[in-house]
């Protein structure tokens, strides 16, 4: 459950719209594992919570880290609001902008079966018959709330979110084109930070524990 991924890709110039304060640092975290993420079920904005373990792990995590000093956003959906919880954060401000992407009426189907009957990744672009959102839209959401961040004061954030919106907000705003990635497991993270001048996509998709750590010191 707590993989690290390799190969983040680095991104070199933000767009002058960008170019705000420096020293902002987002880490994208994705929510601990429900039941469904066990048993392969596809839950875009379905509530569903975390499982019995996943409790037990984020109250262990709990205990190793300092989250006082950071500020804490998470998607409305009760699987990130609750890993933020467990974790120690007392204030969550919540934002549908970190929202899965909308499965519409695939949500509790298992994956495989959508693999065999539809496939999968043709619904990248989206669907109106299923009332699939589309990748585009999920990265505009993902635009959306890297600016407002950016657009604030110096702040060291954590945002709970989703898998796919966490691959989308990889390749989104900064031109990054690679269609895919390889799967952000739960719990793990990504880090971006912004200098002013370079924008930088790091951690490796690391251990959130040691992520956090790294940005309590940073503070």
């Amino acid at each position: 459950m707590l993989e690290c991924l390799t190969n983040l890709c680095m991104i070199d110039r933000l767009p002058a719209k960008f170019r705000t304060r420096s020293g902002n640092v987002i880490v994208f975290v994705r929510h601990a594992r429900t039941d469904w993420n066990t048993t392969g079920r596809l839950q875009g904005n379905r509530n569903t919570v975390l499982s019995r373990e996943s409790i037990r792990v984020c109250r262990d995590l709990s205990t190793e880290i300092q989250v006082s000093d950071l500020t804490c956003y998470a998607s409305d959906r009760s699987r990130a609001i609750s890993t933020a919880n467990l974790l120690g954060f007392a204030k969550v401000h919540t934002t549908p902008l970190l929202r899965e992407r909308s499965l519409g009426k695939l949500e509790g189907f298992k994956k495989e079966y959508i693999d065999r009957t539809i496939g999968y990744s043709n619904l990248d672009s989206g669907s109106q018959r299923y009332g699939v959102e589309s990748d585009h839209s999920v990265s505009f959401r993902a635009r959306r709330f890297v600016k407002q961040i950016y657009s604030k004061k110096r702040e060291l954030v954590v945002a709970f979110s989703h898998g796919r919106f966490m691959e989308c907000a990889i390749r989104l705003p900064f031109r990054v084109t690679e269609p895919h990635l390889q799967k952000i497991n739960n719990l793990c993270c990504f880090s971006m930070h912004f200098d002013g001048a370079r924008f930088t996509l790091s951690g490796q998709y690391e251990h959130l524990g040691q992520a956090l750590k790294d940005l309590s010191n940073a503070s």
